[in-house]
């Protein structure tokens, strides 16, 4: 426990019966807040948090429930410290990143990538 934080990481591998477990070990928890990577299609489960006052943020999918925020990432920036990590270690050869053609909030990855040398 760092500065007085507990982090709970769970993964539902797109299972909805182990996302709503997942959501269900939160609960009884009392988590204090929650963020969630995700593919959309979980709304009525997250509801569940964000009928309890749980703070919720979505990453790169919006919800239309007025209790929970989304952020965008920032992928460009992302990718572009990686790429000079790997070239900082002496990689000189070409690297290939895989990412999803759309993002949830119809953003494509691509297009934040052209800030990158």
């Amino acid at each position: 426990m760092a500065h007085g934080y507990e982090i709970l990481v769970s993964s539902s591998y797109s299972d909805p019966a182990i996302l709503t477990t997942c959501v269900r070990r939160m609960i009884e928890r009392k988590v204090e807040g929650v963020a969630v990577l995700t593919f959309g299609g979980e709304e009525p489960v997250l509801d569940q948090l964000a009928n309890r006052d749980i703070p919720i943020v979505l990453a790169e999918f919006r919800l239309k429930n007025p209790k929970i925020s989304t952020i965008v990432l920032d992928y460009g920036t992302g990718i572009h410290a990686a790429l000079n990590h790997l070239a900082e270690l002496g990689s000189s050869q070409d690297c290939l990143f895989g990412w999803a053609a759309q993002t949830a909030l119809g953003h494509h990855p691509r297009e934040r990538l052209s800030d990158c040398d």
